[in-house]
């Protein structure tokens, strides 16, 4: 990330709290920057040839100078856009496992904003600071493996792929599969295989509230059998395929 490689926050543009309902969008390159936290909804991200997921409690940073373009669920979230010292070309997604502090900084920030009260720029500055020094504390807190974050930049890239195997994502990765499940486990609190499905079945639930077809969005998402899509959905959202399609709606 940005902070990573002493690019320094040059100008704060704003800070926003923004709700808006599901919809797909192309955004031009920007002359700023933005870190946001989505307090509600999720999406999918697509930039350079790259695509990325981001859901609810996520903190998501889009670089200044990057087009992109993007498929979203109803959405909420607070945003700070601001101008860094240098550009850079890469678009990061970051969890965390206890979202409340984080999401305390994200709404001082707007709060100091909103004030306009002497200072409020180089306060909001600070907030975003401090934003920055909890991701990064969180990132390394972990200590993960480079190849382990490898492999998961190749379920994050390929989910959609029918044929992606945790053999495969191992083998790109050059990563045992034994220890990858137990990283996988240890850090994201499920299997590698239910995060796949995850990512698969949030994919195919914006096609179809888009109003693509039941079957052509359980293949384009990377399910097989359409009988087993309707038995995940029915797992992860309780309810059918049909249902799922006004989900969100």
């Amino acid at each position: 990330m940005f902070f990573e490689l002493e690019n320094h926050i040059e100008e704060i543009i704003g800070v926003d709290h923004i709700e808006w309902n599901k919809q797909y969008c192309n955004v031009m390159p920007r002359g700023y920057s933005a870190l946001a936290f989505r307090i509600t909804g999720s999406g999918i991200i697509k930039y350079n040839d790259n695509e990325i997921f981001v859901d609810t409690n996520d903190v998501l940073y889009l670089p200044q100078n990057i087009g992109f373009s993007a498929e979203y669920s109803d959405t909420e979230l607070i945003v700070i856009h601001f101008v860094t010292s240098k550009s850079d070309d890469t678009t990061e997604v970051f969890s965390f496992e206890n979202t409340d502090k984080i999401y305390k900084l994200f709404l001082e920030a707007l709060n100091i904003w909103n004030s306009k009260n002497i200072g409020y720029r180089i306060l909001t500055t600070s907030i975003l600071y401090k934003i920055l020094g909890t991701i990064y504390k969180e990132t390394q807190k972990h200590n993960l493996p480079k190849n382990f974050i490898n492999a998961v930049s190749i379920i994050n890239s390929n989910y959609k792929s029918n044929d992606l195997s945790i053999e495969y994502i191992c083998r790109e990765a050059e990563i045992s599969e034994t220890y990858f499940r137990k990283l996988f486990a240890e850090h994201y609190k499920k299997t590698p295989v239910s995060y796949i499905t995850e990512l698969r079945i949030e994919y195919a639930r914006n096609l179809i509230s888009g109003g693509m077809s039941i079957e052509s969005a359980a293949y384009e998402s990377g399910f097989n059998d359409p009988k087993y899509f309707a038995r995940t959905v029915k797992k992860h959202f309780g309810c059918t395929p049909r249902e799922l399609k006004l989900y969100g709606k």
